[in-house]
């Protein structure tokens, strides 16, 4: 299933110039692809390596999270709901939030422009955590770029803001 940037926009709570997902597709009941592009334009290239603006890894991370968040709130929506969710962890409006970086590397930089490609696998849940494995690769020149392994916890989101 294809998702558009409006759909991704229904999909999970972020807005530019902090949502870095530009489409994705769901592959399987726990995969996803997606493309990320950060515009050279955006703000944090100000004071980011200005002279020679790169993407900071934070945001390489965020994108691969951003993108387990758009897959989980699809599949909870979708006819015949993904059992992405664990038994008894079941709710109706999920937002997944990203709770912990256990492994992350960087194999090469990325520029302002670079469109990047990335797998997102997410293991069966334990409880409301999701471990997230990610690959993303340089569309352009087929290159791994980052690696990584996430925790996404799964909140119900009307509950997760009112405990802000």
């Amino acid at each position: 299933m294809l998702l558009a940037y409006e759909d991704i926009l229904q999909l999970i709570p972020h807005r530019p110039p902090f949502l870095f997902v530009k489409s994705a597709e769901l592959i399987g009941p726990r995969e996803i692809h997606g493309i990320c592009v950060w515009a050279a334009d955006n703000p944090i290239f100000a004071g980011h390596f200005p002279q020679l603006a790169i993407v900071p890894g934070v945001l390489l991370v965020e994108a691969a999270a951003q993108l387990a968040g758009v897959h989980i709130v699809q599949a909870v929506r979708s006819p015949g709901r993904a059992q992405v969710l664990a038994k008894g962890y079941e709710m109706e409006d999920p937002v997944g939030v990203l709770t912990l970086i256990r492994k992350a590397s960087i194999h090469k930089p990325v520029f302002p422009g670079d469109e990047v490609f990335y797998r997102v696998s997410l293991d069966a849940p334990v409880g409301p955590m999701i471990n997230v494995r990610c690959e993303a690769l340089d569309a352009r020149r087929q290159q791994k770029v980052f690696k990584c392994e996430l925790g996404v916890a799964v909140a119900e989101r009307a509950r997760l803001q009112s405990t802000i």
